[in-house]
């Protein structure tokens, strides 16, 4: 009757509840622009955000971020994954997902988001390193954005690594076809052979409860997730001050240093002297504020 949008509705994937209905309702309209917007997933409502709309007002002045770049119709395309090491590579397109050649296996870190995104990473290993299983999957932490995938390492026989808090989790996945193997790390776990040796290891952040990050000592490589963040493009961002302290805290206790690589699951890879120069956000200041995929 109006010809205004009211909503849009889809099927989401998620990883214990499987495939929900979620939808986004508009309504308040404004010289033909809606100021309500709801926000639900599986019935559930997730967000709720008011917004404000000027008509030929003053518009602010605009300019891109230092270091960012507009993107060019003749730039070629990136590299979706991408070598960091002999035998280490990230799927810089699903959320940096780090996977290891070992000697016969292949060991895969973080599933963002879902099972189809996780999926597709599993065929680039099997793409990448043809000829050797995928043996051991790890995550970070079960938030949908860093673990949503993980039933389809399950169904492609991975055995999980994982905290203990987070078994029950990983038991009520959704979309399982097989029952899943599970090891649980309470403090430090070494998955070593003559090519490459991981290192995880276990933390308690304000983040979540049980947190699990990666080391591989001889590349020199830290995998770590939502106590570092690196912006996809331009330069880094000032640090929530808790979050940063944590982690430099841990890495010191651990005796890691001279990185060469800090992977940000929900940015871009950096470099150890990114990470070194990163500063806390002032206190004074508005914290920051990062687009995300999911809980964080």
């Amino acid at each position: 009757q109006t010809h205004l949008l009211r909503s849009i509705e889809q099927q989401q994937d998620d990883p214990i509840l499987g495939t929900v209905p979620s939808s986004i309702t508009f309504s308040n309209y404004r010289e033909g622009f809606p100021t309500h917007r709801v926000e639900t997933t599986n019935g559930i409502v997730v967000r709720e955000l008011d917004c404000e709309v000027t008509i030929d007002g003053e518009a602010p002045d605009f300019a891109l971020p230092k270091g960012w770049t507009m993107p060019r119709a003749d730039a070629p395309p990136q590299e979706e994954i991408r070598k960091l090491a002999d035998g280490v590579w990230a799927d810089t397109a699903r959320g940096n997902a780090l996977f290891v050649e070992m000697a016969d296996h292949v060991v895969a870190i973080e599933a963002p988001n879902s099972i189809a995104s996780a999926q597709t990473t599993i065929d680039a290993i099997h793409r990448t390193i043809p000829d050797k299983p995928i043996r051991y999957f790890a995550f970070t932490h079960p938030h949908s954005d860093h673990a949503g995938g993980t039933a389809a390492y399950v169904n492609a026989g991975a055995t999980i690594i994982t905290t203990p808090a987070n078994v029950r989790w990983v038991n009520a996945l959704a979309h399982l076809t097989r029952k899943p193997v599970i090891e649980t790390v309470k403090s430090t776990r070494t998955l070593k052979d003559a090519t490459h040796t991981i290192e995880l290891f276990a933390l308690r952040t304000s983040h979540v409860e049980e947190q699990l990050f990666a080391w591989l000592p001889k590349e020199r490589i830290l995998f770590q997730a939502d106590l570092f963040f690196a912006a996809a493009t331009g330069p880094i961002g000032p640090q929530f001050p808790h979050t940063l302290r944590e982690l430099r805290a841990a890495l010191a206790r651990r005796g890691i240093k001279d990185i060469k690589y800090v992977i940000d699951p929900d940015g871009r890879i950096a470099t150890g002297e990114e990470f070194a120069a990163a500063t806390p956000h002032p206190p004074s200041a508005p914290s920051p504020r990062r687009a995300g995929r999911g809980p964080g």
